[in-house]
């Protein structure tokens, strides 16, 4: 077992101080985009689950 070469003294479950304002300071999305936003946005965003649950449909044998 390794020893990590740093260990955050982390005060809550919230305490973001080691994150760089560049992740910290981006507004929240709650839902998916619309759109895929890869490759241009060019097909569409992921598809919602199918009735039995899994986005491609039942598991084919």
């Amino acid at each position: 077992q390794l020893v990590p070469p740093f260990k955050p003294q982390v005060t809550s479950e919230i305490d973001t101080r080691y994150f760089d304002d560049e992740f910290t300071a981006q507004s929240i999305t709650i839902t998916p985009p619309d759109r895929c936003e890869c490759r241009g946005g060019d097909h569409p965003g992921p598809r919602a689950p199918s009735p039995q649950g899994h986005p491609m449909g039942p598991p084919r044998v």
